[in-house]
């Protein structure tokens, strides 16, 4: 049996590879709002003129807006503004969700910060080969220990079991 200091240590330092792993792959980067391009997924802040502006305008675009960011896809880019595509979850019926993408049309004079949302390669590597070893070492350590059922193998044989149906439980004279 492991000591119980050690089985702490290892669920605690599981649970801690369990939860960084599902941020850890991408990272935002600040870029200029020119270095943007077509297809890139951005997370942009908004002067607050520009959020109130919003806020006001229509309900569809005001429930987009998050504090002052927007986040989502590139999806045209023109001289003197930035349009954005917005996805959204919508439970129809409150049976099935639904995704819809909006386009969000932004001047890129309102535009404070953008950034870049990038894959970042070297965590990701860490994190995978970090949750690939604790797999491993726990496959390990429950094959040489063996799970908590330390109980017999069945003997084979036996009485058969016998099903008899309802209807064929009628008394003989």
């Amino acid at each position: 049996m492991m000591p119980r200091l050690v089985r702490r240590v290892l669920r605690s330092s599981l649970a801690l590879l369990a939860m960084s792993g599902g941020g850890a792959c991408y990272q935002y980067s600040t870029v200029a709002v020119t270095d943007v391009r077509p297809e890139a997924d951005i997370r942009a802040r908004v002067s607050a003129v520009a959020a109130d502006r919003i806020r006001q305008g229509p309900e569809a675009q005001a429930r987009l807006l998050r504090g002052f960011t927007v986040a989502g896809r590139v999806s045209r880019l023109t001289q003197d503004s930035v349009v954005i595509g917005v996805e959204r979850i919508e439970m129809e019926a409150n049976v099935r969700a639904k995704t819809t993408r909006s386009d969000f049309a932004l001047l890129r004079s309102d535009l404070q910060q953008v950034q870049l949302k990038q894959l970042n390669r070297r965590r990701t590597i860490l994190t995978s080969t970090a949750l690939s070893l604790a797999t491993v070492a726990a496959v390990v350590i429950a094959v040489e220990r063996g799970g908590r059922s330390t109980g017999s193998t069945p003997t084979p044989g036996g009485p058969p079991e016998q099903r008899i149906p309802l209807g064929v439980r009628i008394g003989f004279p």
